[in-house]
């Protein structure tokens, strides 16, 4: 009988212990590994009803494949979570999704509001073209509405752009909106992006060059323009750089055209020697008086880091008209400039 006892006290005693291993092992993987388990979710969407439980909440997210295993996912958010912060309302899942992020997105109030208007201003658009596209893209929109604000006083006021207009700080990139947003709304998206975008130590660097913001944001407009070739930004700023310490006229025909009023893509004779035309940067020397387009952050960035060299001139490569090449003086630019000419005829 005394053998029989210690036996089944014996296997009890493994039998606690094996469940506590279990528990122990349990709890960890629970607590730790579990909530990082990821699924790849396809834009699936579910909504959170008012005074749902968390069972049915769980067996809803399992349903629709955005978790493996409701149970699991019931046991680590009612022992680890806080179901009571959940906010109703329809979710969106998509990407690489965890149990955490689901619990995080929910917690947080996260809910998915579909995308009614969207639109991309390429890297090198000026302001009228910006508004141009709104207006293409949407009747609702106004282009008087939209190009008015160019020069609004209060814009500029709220932003603090020593500047006449918000020309080239409006910040090139894909925006949505879940509303449809009027055209002043479409226009400050652009200018917060623009000062959210801009590196935290910007203003410092131009100003060890002696350089104002605005004159910043017209130098890089004036490279975007003048890269079609993205890995040449850096030796176009050092060209600009030598002429504007050589006190010599930049001579870049976008800026000359960005002045143009009703530009038919002809740059005429007389154009050339207009003098009531201030971005003409072939009689006036310096930087023009705005920018003439929105830069890229790294067209911003090639502003304070331009490749040292002597070359004050530049044209297009005439076997590769993506690319440009580069002279130290006028003799060697003109036959390069005579080479290009001649592969336009050829």
């Amino acid at each position: 009988m005394k053998k029989f006892l210690y036996l089944f006290i014996t296997i009890i005693f493994f039998i606690g212990l094996a469940l506590s291993i279990l528990f122990f092992y349990g709890y960890k993987y629970l607590k730790n590994t579990y909530p990082n388990k990821s699924l790849y979710i396809n834009n699936v969407q579910i909504s959170l009803n008012s005074g749902e439980s968390l069972k049915v909440f769980a067996k809803k997210l399992k349903n629709n494949g955005i978790i493996d295993d409701e149970n699991l996912f019931y046991l680590w958010v009612r022992y680890f979570s806080d179901y009571s912060k959940y906010q109703k309302g329809p979710y969106m899942f998509d990407g690489k999704i965890s149990p955490i992020d689901i619990d995080e997105m929910i917690k947080q109030g996260k809910i998915y509001e579909p995308v009614v208007f969207k639109i991309t201003v390429p890297e090198g658009f000026n302001f009228k073209q910006i508004c141009e596209k709104l207006v293409s893209l949407n009747d609702k929109f106004s282009f008087n509405e939209c190009y008015n604000l160019i020069n609004n006083k209060e814009l500029i006021q709220k932003y603090n752009i020593e500047s006449e207009t918000i020309e080239g700080f409006l910040f090139p990139l894909t925006y949505s909106f879940t509303k449809i947003p009027t055209e002043r709304e479409v226009v400050e998206t652009m200018l917060d992006t623009f000062f959210k975008k801009l590196p935290s130590n910007y203003n410092e660097e131009i100003s060890k060059v002696r350089l104002s913001l605005k004159d910043a944001v017209t130098f890089a407009s004036l490279i975007e323009l003048e890269s079609a070739d993205p890995n040449e930004r850096n030796m176009i700023s050092g060209v600009i750089w030598n002429r504007l310490r050589a006190r010599m006229p930049l001579g870049i025909d976008a800026s000359l055209i960005y002045g143009i009023k009703d530009y038919n893509g002809n740059i005429r004779k007389k154009d050339l020697k207009d003098n009531d035309n201030k971005f003409n940067t072939r009689m006036y020397v310096g930087l023009p008086p705005t920018p003439i387009a929105s830069p890229s952050l790294e067209s911003l960035l090639a502003v304070v880091s331009p490749i040292e060299h002597k070359f004050y001139y530049y044209v297009l490569d005439y076997q590769d008209k993506k690319r440009h090449l580069f002279s130290k003086n006028l003799n060697e630019h003109n036959i390069l400039v005579k080479k290009l000419v001649r592969s336009y005829k050829n």
